[in-house]
């Protein structure tokens, strides 16, 4: 009876060493890398009652019997099963995937082994270390080994001395700020500007306030080269900086274009004043030259192109084509400078065009850098389907309302070439010019027209083909031209004056008498107008930018501030970017394996030390020996199983409860023989 009270004991020792397992499992739920933990039971030593015996001839044997004197904990295992990854936003966050551990080191060269890598780094040695602040080992550089080294994040090696800098693009020229001295003391901000209140003989006034430097040039002093502009820029720093010389050295101004400074020197002003680029003065049009019906007047004061072969392009476009959608129909000329740096657009619409008038072209709502065109009564305006005579146009029967889009009919202007008297019914399905221009001499050209005529029965047309002879010496006057075919149903052909012409689609006309182009929705010119090429804008344009100078270093070693983008990749190496070496590696983290990995004992804070039946670990490179590699930006949860403990903690329960009633009970048994021997 007393062996019982004995074995209820010793199982709710047992069940409580398995409470407490459970307890921490549930406790690390969310520890990263944690590693679940099991409580193993065994039974203890057992009381021989009775021997087993051999069977005989005349009885059978019998079975031993023996009553056990409970429970024990023979152990408590770790369960090395690995979990899921969670990401995160930390490049220095890693989760290995396999069976390796990360190799830490602590200030006393005690090493541990963990699956928690929140890694960081010591900003005071530039060590790469573990949240606890033990370094994290692995090789130095791309060098392979025995894993056991501490890796330092700034070991970039030695860099070049080099003076801080600011570089500006100023209208297509690379203007440069620098300092002469190297050193971290050259980050400053640089402005140039001008003034003409300056007295006579001084050239530059310098001030200094708050890591700002302002150079003001006298607007009216020559500067005759760079170097002549530098030496007077740092002595009037000196004499801003109390008589000595900037920290970061003198400043120097330097240019990737030789020709930015001429020969003759710039006053303070042009060196501070915006750069203008190529005043063109004018696009070599003819004088009448119409484009689309669109005539070239002139071009601002502030007209400009980007280089002195630039030519200008012109495109006439008509939204919408058809006036559909309720939309007010327009006409958007646009001309556009060289290979597209500049654009010069306007739009004028139907209602505007109900008169003539003039429309203005700007670059970037400019005022001044702008392109005049006037343009005719909307009447008059070409076709936006029909590029000129020398084409042919396609067949559309007419139907209802007619538009310049879909078909030619009284009163339509084709390019120019005005038709009218058309019999009831009929169109115009296709016009043509022979020759399609005029050169060496020859002054005369036919236009050919093909009116279509509706059948009675409506099954098709009838088309007819009516010639007009074409003087261009004598015909382009305002008035009429009859055809030379003896039919008389043929249209009426009216043709502007010269200057009002509108010849080919293919550039400028061959003959002064007849200039302009004509143009097409949404289509350009196989070539482009010359320009009046002037020389370019003496101007600097200083003004327009200020130098933030940054990037000066002292040379030497790297300091961990000068380096960023951290990464560690997938097979442990750790690379830095730095701006004078740019990505550099850094080291290898190694990973340990072991033969027994259950055999780990934990040690807390979410580390393992190796143990006698763990074996000594075999460091890799992750990727080799079934390490596993290493997911960079991701932590490895822990593997605890909160539905499997809730259920093993209430088995628990109710195992402790049991061995307490045997307890209980036993003292009844014992209370009730100690009262019949009473």
């Amino acid at each position: 009876m007393s062996t019982s009270m004995y074995s209820g004991v010793a199982g709710m020792e047992a069940e409580q060493t398995k409470m407490d397992v459970i307890g921490n499992n549930i406790a690390n739920v969310n520890t990263y890398g944690y590693k679940s933990q099991r409580a193993v039971f065994s039974d203890v030593y057992y009381q021989t009652l009775s021997a087993a015996t051999r069977g005989t001839a005349t009885k059978g044997g019998t079975n031993p019997s023996t009553v056990g004197v409970g429970s024990t904990l023979l152990g408590v295992q770790t369960m090395q099963k690995q979990s899921s990854f969670q990401s995160t936003s930390s490049g220095l966050d890693v989760a290995i995937n396999g069976e390796g551990y990360l190799q830490v080191m602590d200030g006393s060269g005690n090493i541990f082994y963990t699956k928690a890598g929140m890694l960081g780094y010591d900003a005071n040695t530039g060590y790469l270390v573990d949240m606890n602040g033990n370094f994290v080992l692995g090789n130095q550089g791309t060098t392979t080994g025995d894993g056991l080294q501490k890796i330092k994040l700034d070991n970039v090696g030695s860099v070049q001395a080099k003076a801080a800098s600011a570089t500006e693009d100023i209208d297509g020229t690379n203007f440069t700020i620098s300092a002469q001295n190297a050193s971290k003391a050259g980050n400053l901000s640089v402005n140039v500007i001008s003034s003409d209140q300056m007295p006579i003989g001084q050239p530059v006034e310098a001030t200094i306030a708050n890591g700002t430097v302002t150079v003001t040039l006298n607007a009216n002093e020559k500067f005759t080269s760079l170097d002549d502009l530098n030496t007077k820029i740092n002595s009037a720093l000196t004499v801003a900086n109390g008589g000595k010389a900037l920290d970061c050295g003198d400043l120097t101004i330097s240019t990737d274009n030789a020709d930015a400074f001429p020969a003759s020197g710039l006053t303070g002003k042009q060196i501070a004043e915006s750069n203008t680029g190529f005043d063109y003065g004018t696009i070599n049009l003819p004088a009448s030259g119409i484009l689309g019906g669109f005539k070239l007047d002139s071009v601002g004061s502030a007209f400009q192109k980007a280089a002195p072969a630039d030519t200008a392009a012109f495109t006439l476009t008509r939204t919408p084509a058809g006036s559909t959608n309720g939309t007010e129909e327009s006409f958007t000329m646009s001309c556009t400078i060289g290979s597209g740096s500049k654009k010069y657009t306007g739009t004028v619409t139907k209602s505007q065009m109900e008169s003539a008038g003039k429309l203005q072209l700007s670059y970037n709502g400019s005022t001044t850098d702008t392109i005049t065109m006037s343009y005719p009564k909307y009447s008059q305006v070409m076709s936006a389907a029909i590029v000129n005579p020398n084409t042919t146009w396609p067949t559309y029967p007419p139907a209802g309302t007619q538009d310049l889009t879909s078909s030619i009919n009284n009163g339509d202007v084709l390019g120019g070439v005005k038709f009218s008297g058309l019999a009831s019914g009929d169109y115009i399905s296709s016009v043509s010019a022979s020759p399609a221009s005029v050169s060496g001499g020859a002054t005369t050209t036919t236009i050919s027209v093909t009116v279509e005529t509706p059948s009675a029965s409506g099954s098709g047309t009838t088309p007819t083909t009516y010639t007009y002879p074409v003087d261009l010496n004598s015909s382009f006057q305002e008035g009429s031209i009859p055809s030379d075919s003896p039919n008389s149903r043929g249209p009426t052909l009216t043709l502007p004056s010269k200057a009002e012409f509108l010849s080919s689609s293919n550039g400028p006309a061959s003959t002064s008498d007849t200039p302009g182009i004509a143009f097409q929705d949404n289509s350009s010119p196989s070539g482009g107008y010359d320009v009046t090429s002037t020389e370019k804008s003496q101007n600097l344009g200083l003004t327009s930018q200020t130098f933030v100078m940054k990037g000066g270093t002292a040379g030497g070693a790297v300091t961990l501030n000068e380096i960023d983008d951290i990464a560690i990749g997938s097979d442990g190496a750790v690379t830095v970017h730095n701006a004078d070496k740019g990505t550099v590696q850094v080291g290898r983290i190694c990973l340990a394996n072991f033969a027994n990995p259950s055999g780990l004992q934990a040690v807390g804070s979410n580390y393992f030390k190796a143990s006698l039946n763990s074996g000594d670990p075999k460091v890799s490179i992750p990727g080799e020996d079934s390490t596993g590699t290493l997911k960079s930006d991701a932590l490895e949860m822990s593997n605890v199983d909160l539905a499997s403990e809730f259920a093993d903690m209430i088995m628990t329960q109710r195992g402790f409860q049991a061995n307490s009633r045997i307890i209980t009970v036993s003292d009844s048994m014992m209370e009730e023989l100690v009262n019949l021997k009473r």
